[in-house]
């Protein structure tokens, strides 16, 4: 392919280590996937969305971070050029296909299972993938959650990922998973209390027809959630106190913790 040495350069931005950089880098590679007509420039566009989707699996958290960015804003300045279908062709060459050899590269793999539906999710375009392919990245996540490191940003993902989802899906997908979720929520309060709680609230929310219910006002489900708000900072924190707001049970809550 013949392109010029400047665009080839914005990908070395892109997955730098300095944010202000890899911004203006990925502004100046979605004007060059276009002419002045805005008419696309289709050898350019391949070219990046491979070279993005290869760069899910970088080494450093700088480049994959860049990279998944940079593969949001294209998915969603130019939808039309660039289907679903186009992208997960390279997800399964470049990611769900791929083994590795080493330790470094397992690690990075891991990392990209997670970015993927990220991807998909930021792009506000994962709702058009069908059910084969819906399995198909997420399959790997529910292994994932088994390993220690891993649970916390598995379940992080779910719960961004499952309100774009229809209900239908959700039970296709999510079913199995959430029943073992379910199982091990009750049984202990684990090191991944405060995010199994999100994640089942999330399901609870948007899939009808479920089997279980968290209700706050019940004692059970109210020290657990004194417990896991108790244990949480940040985003997670307040993710929960909104989940306490939508059932009502604020007040009560903020009592218990005062006392």
């Amino acid at each position: 392919m013949n392109v010029d040495r400047k665009f080839l350069d914005l990908f070395w931005a892109i997955s730098g280590d300095d944010v202000e950089k890899r911004n203006v880098a990925c502004k100046q590679l979605l004007s060059k996937l276009v002419d002045g007509e805005k008419k696309p420039k289709l050898q350019y566009l391949d070219y990046t969305r491979e070279r993005l989707v290869k760069g899910l699996r970088s080494f450093s958290n700088d480049a994959r971070a860049g990279f998944s960015e940079a593969l949001v804003s294209v998915l969603q300045a130019y939808p039309e050029y660039n289907s679903l279908d186009q992208v997960m062709q390279l997800l399964t060459r470049h990611i769900y296909s791929v083994s590795t050899s080493s330790k470094t590269e397992d690690v990075s793999l891991k990392h990209s299972y997670i970015l993927c539906p990220k991807v998909l999710c930021n792009s506000e375009r994962i709702n058009e993938l069908n059910l084969t392919q819906l399995e198909q990245i997420f399959k790997p996540l529910f292994s994932l959650y088994d390993y220690a490191p891993w649970g916390s940003d598995v379940l992080k993902l779910f719960v961004q990922v499952v309100p774009k989802l229809s209900s239908k899906m959700i039970r296709k997908v999510f079913s199995d998973f959430t029943q073992k979720v379910w199982e091990s929520f009750n049984q202990s309060d684990s090191d991944l209390l405060c995010e199994q709680l999100l994640f089942l609230f999330c399901v609870q929310c948007h899939m009808k027809g479920i089997q279980f219910s968290i209700d706050l006002s019940v004692k059970k489900f109210r020290r657990k959630f004194i417990t896991a708000i108790t244990n949480s900072s940040g985003d997670l924190t307040s993710s929960l106190l909104r989940m306490a707001r939508e059932q009502n049970t604020i007040q009560d809550i903020w009592l218990k913790l005062k006392g």
